[in-house]
């Protein structure tokens, strides 16, 4: 039964479809993500990203101590600032398996085979490794090489293409490995 609190209907976790409320496991076969939204398409969105955490999240955490003392007593406060990063993948080739809209809100789970979206991902890999060769022969080529800012612009470009091997490497669980600086 749904409650009502201060105007607001909400729903007790027996009225949520089953498989939101227990969300299915990643597996050998397929990856699963789930969410609600206030349309399908938000619902959608946001279930990608909850399938996207669940490959890869990044945390950082910051301690900050802080003493203050006067002749009559001593106050210390530590304060911790934590940060949840997850990486931006992109999804093709996945299927809404479960919708339900219950007083507004739509419930969605999506799933993708796990081979395919490996696969997607080494085709990735692969595109942005071609990008970086491009990138180091543009900023070794005879027009470029005296000048810095184009070299700059161009190592630049090989950094950001690096990170994101490296991330979809980790991604695909070290099935494809990525050559090192030379």
């Amino acid at each position: 039964f749904p409650v009502t609190i201060k105007g607001e209907k909400k729903e007790l976790s027996s009225d949520l479809p089953s498989w939101y409320s227990s969300p299915k496991s990643n597996n050998n076969k397929k990856l699963y993500g789930v969410a609600e939204g206030v349309n399908l398409e938000d619902a959608t969105q946001l279930a990608l990203i909850d399938l996207s955490s669940r490959l890869l999240t990044s945390i950082s955490s910051e301690t900050n101590s802080v003493a203050e003392e006067n002749k009559y007593s001593i106050n210390e406060e530590i304060r911790r600032n934590v940060k949840q990063n997850v990486e931006k993948l992109e999804f093709t080739g996945y299927k809404i398996s479960e919708s339900k809209q219950i007083n507004g809100k739509f419930y969605v789970e999506v799933e993708i085979k796990r081979s395919d979206f490996v696969k997607q991902q080494n085709e990735r890999i692969s595109f942005l490794e071609q990008q970086i060769a491009d990138y180091e022969s543009q900023m070794n080529n005879e027009e470029n090489k005296n000048n810095p800012i184009r070299r700059s612009n161009n190592l630049k470009k090989i950094l950001e293409s690096y990170s994101q091997v490296e991330i979809l490497s980790k991604v695909v669980i070290g099935k494809h490995v990525y050559r090192d600086w030379e």
